[in-house]
This record gives structure tokens, C-alpha cells and sequence, in this order.
């Protein structure tokens, strides 16, 4: 019989774990959700650049007819269209910011040598190695935590911008369109 099969049976037989295994997978399932969630925030920031750059491409056919003399409605579609450039371009650099992804430690590693030499020590024993185990990576988990929480800020800015550069966007349309 192999280890898991002893450590499957001895956990149905006495229906408790440990309450170092317990700290491992707890330390070990942060570390897996918080590389979900980065994978999660290049998602959605790619799904922004695309709607970004959709809406500017709208908004450039509108570029020859852009006519900024006088205090006309046509002059005020002009100044919303300006308007609407500028905030999803900075929209548009805000999205593209989060996709960078800097430093993120994707597998547990000491910062000198490996786990492997960490733990091969005939000093160390099991108990010992998991919970140094469960400490790497509950180390590599808040690294990470703090360059996702950066991107998602980046990322919550992005989206309002978004939505302020299609309200001028669609308001120079409605300018146009009733007011000339």
C-alpha cells in the first residue's frame, strides 16, 4: 500500500487531519487561489483593452469631422469627442498597465537554494518540512497578493474611465444628433 492510500485510509478511520496537514493545504490552497485570481485580473484586463480600443476605433471615423471654432453644438461634439480620446486613452494605459505582471512567483522557491535543500536535512522531520512548506508558500501568497491588489486598483480606475469616455463618447452623438 502507498502513502496516499495509508494517508487516505488512516483519515477515513479516524475522520480528523492533522493540524499540521491542516495548515499546509489551507496555506497551500491560498497560494493556488491567488494565482486564480491573477489569472483572473490578465482576463479581464485584456477583455478592457478590447473594449477600449473598439470604442476608439468608433470614435476615429468621427476624426475628419471635428470642428472646434465658435460656440456651436458642433464645436461642443467636437470638445466631447477630445474628451472622450483622452479619458480612454489613459483608460487604455491603465489597462495595459495591469497586464504587466511583475515578480509573481508562480511555485514555491526560497530566496537561497531550493526547497529541496532547505529540506533535505536528516535534522528536519516531517512535520517540520510541512510546516516550512506551508510557510513558503503563505510568503509567496501575500508577495503575490500585493501585485494583484495593485493590478485590480489599476484595473477599478480603468473601468470608470471606461465608462466616463462612452458617456462623452455617447453624448457627442446625442449633441449631434438633436442639437444640428
Amino acid at each position: 500500500m502507498d502513502k496516499k492510500s495509508e494517508y487516505k485510509q488512516s483519515e477515513n478511520s479516524s475522520c480528523s487531519i492533522s493540524k499540521i496537514d491542516l495548515i499546509f493545504q489551507e496555506c497551500e490552497k491560498a497560494f493556488r487561489e491567488e494565482t486564480r485570481r491573477e489569472e483572473c485580473l490578465t482576463d479581464k484586463a485584456e477583455k478592457y483593452v478590447v473594449a477600449i480600443a473598439s470604442i476608439i476605433g468608433f470614435k476615429i471615423i468621427d476624426l475628419d469631422s471635428l470642428n472646434f471654432s465658435g460656440l456651436t453644438s458642433e464645436s461642443l461634439r467636437s470638445w466631447l469627442a477630445v474628451a472622450s480620446f483622452v479619458v480612454l486613452g489613459i483608460a487604455l494605459a491603465y489597462a495595459l498597465k495591469s497586464r504587466q505582471v511583475w515578480n509573481f512567483l508562480s511555485y514555491p522557491r526560497k530566496k537561497s537554494g531550493t526547497i529541496i535543500d532547505a529540506l533535505k536535512s536528516n535534522m528536519i522531520d516531517d512535520d517540520t518540512a510541512m510546516i516550512k512548506m506551508a510557510k513558503t508558500y503563505e510568503e509567496i501568497r501575500e508577495h503575490n497578493a500585493l501585485i494583484n491588489d495593485e493590478r485590480a486598483i489599476l484595473l477599478s480606475h480603468s473601468g470608470v474611465l471606461i465608462v466616463f469616455g462612452f458617456i462623452f463618447a455617447v453624448t457627442g452623438h446625442l449633441v449631434q444628433k438633436f442639437c444640428l
